[in-house]
């Protein structure tokens, strides 16, 4: 009966089923494939579709190419084969905010856009835009002055306001020839 209770063991160089195995396999292989695959992901997938976005926004309705376009003070945008036309502002002042009306700033501007009826559209809200200029202009206040970048932001906010206004992007970019703090 004692031999029948006896089990024999398994020879010492044989390999239990199921339990052998290193258990860094599994580790390296992760470790190696997932900069694999973020590369992958990001070079055929992440960067083809920022490019389509930013090539759909520069093909979108309302941006016209072409020559001829524009008229009076008109200048040629070369790199992006437009013809900007461009619609200057002078000496808008406004008077500073919490300044008890004692301290304002002056400000002369261009815009500047490619819509072939620019200086018409200008010309038609030249009041609206000259009322919103004094707006965001009575808003801010010496130490908003004194920041760093402070033209960029009035920059922003202007264009901002005037796309609203206008219920489209007419107007591209505004340069200021006059900013003046007194």
């Amino acid at each position: 009966m004692a031999d029948e209770q006896i089990e024999e063991l398994p020879a010492e160089g044989a390999a239990v089923a199921g339990g052998g195995g290193n258990p860094w396999i599994p580790v390296i292989v992760i470790l190696i494939m997932l900069p694999v695959l973020s590369f992958a992901m990001t070079e055929f997938v992440l960067i083809p579709k920022i490019k389509t976005a930013v090539g759909a926004d520069k093909t979108a309705p309302g941006n016209h190419t072409g020559e001829g376009h524009g008229k009076g003070h008109g200048d040629g945008d070369a790199k992006a084969g437009k013809v900007m036309t461009q619609y200057a502002f002078d000496d808008i002042v406004a008077n500073l905010s919490g300044s008890m009306q004692s301290r304002y700033v002056k400000v002369s501007f261009t815009v500047e856009g490619d819509d072939p009826n620019f200086e018409a559209l200008m010309d038609a809200n030249k009041v609206k835009m000259v009322d919103i200029t004094l707006g965001v202009l009575n808003s801010l206040s010496m130490r908003d002055l004194e920041q760093p970048g402070i033209k960029n932001i009035v920059r922003n906010d202007l264009l901002s306001a005037f796309h609203t206004l206008m219920k489209k992007k007419v107007i591209h970019q505004i340069y200021f020839t006059a900013f003046v703090v007194q």
